[in-house]
């Protein structure tokens, strides 16, 4: 069965492969507008983000997150902010997918956190031979003694 947990995050990992499609596709346009000034930060712009390309959204999450988060520390070195800052909503499309990142990541750590809960809880079989041992070595004598 699977948890609610894991299909939260299924949920957030489709929002954040939206969101790197939007800011894929919108920097991809801008590199065909009229204004060359524009189009030339555009694509430099866009060769960043395309080297990590929409393949990212195929990898695992173990992959993905970690390439997503480069991404985004590296759109904050120069001389992206300034090419961010001159394309119109392209710091609107950084930001959400910012947000999109650490929504997956902390609902992952919750995740995580359940799943090792688990793993620390005994299992049927555990239970049972504590139960076992516990009728043959205490309930037994108790009972010989009364």
């Amino acid at each position: 069965m699977r948890h609610i947990i894991e299909s939260e995050v299924a949920d957030m990992d489709a929002v954040t492969d939206n969101e790197v499609s939007m800011l894929h596709g919108l920097t991809k346009g801008y590199t065909i507008h009229p204004d060359e000034s524009i189009s030339n930060t555009a694509t430099l712009l866009f060769n960043m983000i395309d080297k990590y390309g929409l393949e990212v959204k195929k990898k695992s999450y173990r992959e993905e997150y970690p390439l997503l988060g480069s991404m985004l520390t590296e759109s904050k070195t120069e001389p992206y902010p300034a090419y961010i800052a001159q394309l119109n909503g392209c710091a609107e499309r950084f930001n959400r997918l910012e947000t999109a990142v650490n929504h997956f990541n902390t609902k992952q750590n919750a995740y995580l956190s359940v799943k090792d809960d688990e793993r620390n809880l005994a299992s049927a079989t555990d239970i049972k031979k504590q139960l076992i041992r516990f009728i043959n070595e205490e309930l037994i004598a108790y009972l010989n003694v009364m």
